[in-house]
C-alpha cells in the first residue's frame, strides 16, 4: 500500500477511496474529510475532477506558469556568463565586484552565488575528507624494549 508522507499530495487511489466513501449513504463531507485528513473543499474539488478514471485524479504539475518577478534578467545572465567566460578561474568576490563596477549589478552576493550554483557554474569547493585508516601498531616483544 502506498504510504502518505507529511506535506505530500494525496495519491489518486486515496482520493478515489474518499470519494467512494462519500457516495455511501449516511456519509457526509465532514466525516470523509475527517477520516482522510483533508479539507471539505478538497473533496469537492476531487469530485469535480473525477470522471471515473484514476488518471483524472492524478496530481498535476505545481510548477508556476510565469517566472518569478525577482529572478535574474536576461541582461544580467549574459553579463555573468561573459565575465566567467573571459575569466574562467575568477572567484566569487572578484566576479561580484566586476559585475557591480562594470555592469551596474545591484543584487546581493548571496543571490549571485545561488544563481551560479543553480546554473552549475561553480563546482563544489568542499574537499572530500579522506577516511581514517589506522596504521599498524608495533608492540614490543620483550619487556624494556623501546616503545613509540
Amino acid at each position: 500500500m502506498e504510504t502518505q508522507r507529511k506535506n505530500t499530495p494525496y495519491f489518486p487511489r486515496e482520493k478515489e477511496k474518499a470519494l467512494n466513501l462519500w457516495k455511501q449513504p449516511l456519509s457526509t463531507a465532514e466525516f470523509v474529510a475527517h477520516r482522510y485528513r483533508c479539507t471539505i473543499q478538497s473533496l469537492y474539488r476531487w469530485r469535480r475532477q473525477y470522471n471515473g478514471t484514476l488518471l483524472s485524479l492524478a496530481n498535476k504539475s505545481s510548477r508556476p506558469h510565469t517566472p518569478h518577478p525577482n529572478r535574474h534578467t536576461e541582461d544580467e545572465i549574459t553579463h555573468i556568463r561573459n565575465v566567467i567566460r573571459r575569466n574562467p578561474n575568477i572567484g566569487l568576490n572578484e566576479l561580484y565586484g566586476k559585475l557591480r563596477l562594470h555592469y551596474a549589478y545591484k543584487r546581493n552576493p548571496a543571490s549571485l552565488y545561488r544563481f551560479l550554483r543553480k546554473q552549475d557554474f561553480c563546482e563544489d569547493v568542499r574537499k572530500k575528507k579522506t577516511p581514517y585508516v589506522p596504521k599498524p601498531y608495533q608492540t614490543p616483544a620483550r619487556l624494556g624494549e623501546k616503545m613509540q
